[in-house]
């Protein structure tokens, strides 16, 4: 995209590749310029279509990136600190997150009944191997 941009930039002010870099990153005006004049889409309601595309892709983005912290939290409860209790908690925090994200359409329902379900079988599998050590 950048590269793009720069190309852009150098084609319609006939400069330099460098100066191009200097004038894009220098001059938010001709930023905007070049995302208002060159979107692909010509039609009102394909722009729309866009903008509803951009609103969700960022949406889906904070799904996931819950998802995946809870993920990890739930793992580092079994990895680094070794505790039942610690996993549990996580996991019991980490399903609401994961089916609101497949609720959200950010992934798929099955994908997140999957990802339930691995990391349940995880815990499960963690507290028991925890209790008969003891």
């Amino acid at each position: 995209m950048l590269y793009w941009a720069i190309k852009t930039v150098s084609f319609l002010s006939r400069v330099s590749a460098a100066s191009a870099w200097k004038i894009l990153f220098l001059d938010n005006r001709v930023k905007k310029y070049i995302e208002e004049e060159f979107e692909l889409a010509n039609h009102k309601s394909a722009l729309k279509r866009n903008r509803q595309s951009q609103l969700r892709r960022e949406r889906n983005r904070t799904n996931r990136s819950k998802v995946k912290t809870v993920v990890k939290k739930i793992e580092a409860a079994i990895e680094v600190d070794g505790s039942v209790e610690k996993a549990r908690e996580a996991l019991v925090a980490a399903i609401p997150v994961i089916e609101r994200a497949a609720v959200k359409g950010a992934f798929h329902k099955r994908t997140a009944a999957r990802k339930i379900s691995r990391l349940t079988k995880k815990v499960g599998g963690f507290a028991n191997s925890k209790e008969s050590a003891a």
